[in-house]
């Protein structure tokens, strides 16, 4: 397969990059430090905090603390941050189980439990704060002109002034031109 080509100055991190997309040749010490970033991914993938996964990456590796830290700090940026995926994980598996709940819950005729779950269902999403209002109403409001009189032709004289009386015809023609 073709080598990525980079528009300016990669960071060391491409080299890996290149290797996990397009299958890039690498040099043993290399293949040695992108086997460090798998094992510090797959620690992260399993739960554990990237502190404990630092101290694992220690021993295993036998590697200075410092140096681990970045070792993670480097496979968090090559794989990408478990930490918020599973974040947004538990949430949709919150919110489905309130809403199986609420459904139980009307099942069994207890109407309370039922607005209980939703509410919680609809806070796990942010649904009741408004993000952003898309019509201003007063963009609506429109002053009015207000007639108090008892003559009738004076109400006549205005709609006659507000009122455009179009032919249908000329309407047509102009739209075909």
């Amino acid at each position: 397969m073709a080598k990525t080509e980079l528009l300016g100055k990669g960071d060391k991190l491409d080299k890996y990059r290149d290797h996990l997309l397009s299958n890039a040749a690498l040099t043993p010490e290399q293949t040695e430090m992108l086997a460090k970033y798998r094992r510090a991914n797959a620690l992260l993938c399993n739960g554990y905090s990237r502190l404990r996964t630092i101290t694992i990456l220690t021993k295993e590796c036998l590697v200075a603390h410092g140096y681990a830290y970045s070792l993670v700090r480097d496979t968090i940026e090559l794989f990408g941050d478990i930490t918020k995926s599973e974040k947004d994980g538990m949430r949709y598996i919150a919110y489905e189980n309130f809403i199986r709940a609420a459904k139980l819950a009307q099942k069994q005729k207890d109407y309370n439990a039922m607005i209980r779950a939703q509410e919680n269902a609809a806070r796990i999403y942010d649904l009741y704060t408004v993000s952003e209002q898309v019509m201003n109403p007063q963009d609506f409001v429109k002053p009015t002109e207000i007639i108090f009189t008892t003559d009738a032709q004076v109400l006549i004289d205005h709609q006659k002034e507000e009122t455009i009386d179009t032919d249908y015809q000329e309407a047509d023609d102009e739209e075909g031109k």
